[in-house]
């Protein structure tokens, strides 16, 4: 299919106190971080560019023992403090001139499934990868991943801010309609931004 995953982990984890959120356990000894490049590790996604901030050693080093069987590049943004959008920014200029598609997902959601990945990836493909697929609530609401479409991608170069693309995606969809795959566990799409967050993740998975 040809298509990039960007996992966006360069984010300060100003809500999470002194410690990265991403290398937070899940309570298997897996960090955030590499479950959810792990759930990016599937039949589709050609290679993985993970977006992280100046200095993430201990992060690199997570996701190298993630043992994943894909191809993962590093792009290191200097200017993360600018807000989420430098860092698609910076991910974007690093992909591929063979990928049709670019798969979107923050690093913290961590109870994200390799299922939901490849549901979004045929939902892009069974399109033409021509229009954004995204993850969705049971209700409808957008959240991530987003697939998006080659010719979105010079919208995406040219973002600012802490917004993310979700504009783009409002825009695009009124004109050219979205695929929208709804997945049924609404947690499975949630980010993990507290301590609180974690630790309700961690009993989730206990029970």
């Amino acid at each position: 299919m040809g298509v990039t995953a960007m996992l966006l982990a360069a984010g300060a984890s100003h809500r999470f106190g002194s410690a990265d959120k991403l290398l937070a356990d899940t309570g298997d000894g897996i960090a955030v971080v590499a479950r959810v490049s792990r759930a990016l590790d599937v039949a589709g996604v050609d290679d993985i560019i993970v977006v992280v901030r100046p200095g993430a050693d201990a992060l690199r080093q997570r996701i190298r023992e993630a043992g994943l069987s894909r191809d993962v590049r590093f792009v290191v943004n200097a200017r993360a403090e600018q807000g989420l959008a430098s860092s698609i920014v910076a991910g974007l200029a690093e992909v591929r001139g063979s990928a049709r598609g670019l798969l979107v997902t923050p690093a913290d959601m961590a109870g994200l499934t390799r299922p939901t990945v490849e549901r979004l990836l045929a939902a892009f493909a069974a399109d033409g990868c021509d229009r954004i697929a995204y993850a969705a609530l049971p209700d409808g609401r957008q959240r991530h991943p987003v697939v998006w479409p080659r010719r979105l991608w010079p919208r995406l170069a040219v973002l600012t801010g802490d917004g993310g693309g979700k504009a783009v995606i409002g825009e695009d969809e009124a004109h050219r309609g979205a695929v929208a795959v709804r997945v049924a566990d609404a947690g499975e799409l949630a980010d993990i931004d507290t301590p609180q967050d974690i630790e309700a993740f961690r009993k989730q998975r206990s029970v």
